[in-house]
């Protein structure tokens, strides 16, 4: 199976990233920076996002992890650029380059009953993007809190030395 990640830095990617590539899976790391991608994982074929069209066409799928997480205090339009506009642009190079489907990272947050706040309005968009496309296969996951082998963050004081 061939799978394109997007937030492969982030605490999730950095724990599916080498359980995937275990699997025997063909993996393809999207980022703003492909020398960073590459210092994490150096096995894997990594670009920067201006080039998913060119290296993921005829992918089976791509997991979108990418976001601007509510962690921090940033302006509205930070979390609506990142978590609207990119996710924007990658549903469209998804359905241009053949890619059999995108399964999205979302929050509970997204939820029409979720928090007020830019965090949660962006993440609201973002679904309204994936249920209003056609032509593509999208799988929306709405996730509370995740956890792995490592915790960052909030979560990083769930772990007891």
């Amino acid at each position: 199976m061939k799978v394109i990640l997007t937030g492969s830095s982030g605490t999730i990617g950095k724990q599916l990233v080498p359980r995937l590539s275990a699997m025997g899976m063909e993996l393809l790391l999207v980022g703003r920076s492909a020398e960073r991608l590459k210092s994490l994982f150096p096995a894997e074929q990594c670009v920067v996002y201006d080039d998913l069209a060119k290296y993921g066409r005829g992918f089976d799928w791509l997991i979108h992890m990418a976001v601007q997480n509510n962690d921090k205090t940033l302006p509205d339009h930070t979390f609506e650029e990142t978590n609207v506009a990119l996710y924007k642009s990658i549903l469209d190079v998804a359905r241009a380059s053949d890619i059999g489907g995108v399964v999205n990272f979302s929050s509970f947050h997204a939820l029409p009953d979720g928090p007020d706040t830019p965090y949660a309005a962006s993440k609201r968009k973002a679904l309204q993007l994936s249920n209003s496309l056609t032509g593509l296969r999208v799988i929306d996951l709405l996730l509370p809190s995740v956890y792995g082998s490592v915790f960052s963050g909030r979560l990083s004081v769930s772990i007891a030395e």
